[in-house]
């Protein structure tokens, strides 16, 4: 009797976590003709809705977090939809390919969080539209600040210690 009730009791939290975490937030159809870009202020699960190459896209937001967001939507391969994630905050956006031709489709900017909104900044690319170049080749490594090895070295002398030490153990235990 006792593991019943527990077992209901289980089910019942279960239910109530569900219900409170998944809500379904407002869709908000915008057309990017009329105005390009379009910024608003979305809560947690809110999106906005589109038509691209008769198709319907919904970009979402997924998470809203203390200096980013993350969003969500789904990209057509072969006719084949494949859910996408992308983190955007002040230092990375999220330029989206909804049709996976290797053309990008939209520009996603994370310009700053309200109480519990985020505002995001959406740009969307018509054929036609011009990309900046990246200049150079720049690849930025994190610099090492233990070039002689010490690090290791240091690691290497405290696992053989601890090594040793319970050899000793061991043996001095197995005498006894």
């Amino acid at each position: 009797m006792k593991n019943l009730f527990f077992i209901v009791l289980g089910i019942f939290l279960l239910i109530v976590s569900f219900s409170v975490n998944v809500s379904a937030g407002e869709i908000l159809d915008v057309d990017f003709t009329i105005e390009n870009p379009i910024t608003l202020e979305l809560e947690d699960g809110d999106a906005i809705r589109f038509i691209s190459e008769d198709r319907e896209i919904i970009v979402a937001v997924d998470d809203i977090g203390s200096n980013g967001a993350r969003i969500k939507s789904i990209g057509y391969n072969n006719d084949e939809g494949n859910v996408f994630y992308a983190l955007i905050n002040e230092r990375l956006f999220a330029r989206l390919d909804f049709e996976n031709d290797g053309i990008q489709d939209m520009e996603v900017r994370y310009l700053g969080n309200t109480e519990n909104k985020t505002i995001l900044e959406f740009f969307r690319f018509f054929p036609g539209s011009v990309f900046p170049d990246i200049v150079g080749n720049v690849q930025f490594e994190a610099p090492l600040d233990d070039k002689d090895g010490s690090f290791y070295r240091n690691g290497f002398i405290i696992a053989g210690i601890i090594l040793v030490a319970g050899l000793f153990t061991l043996i001095f235990l197995r005498k006894k």
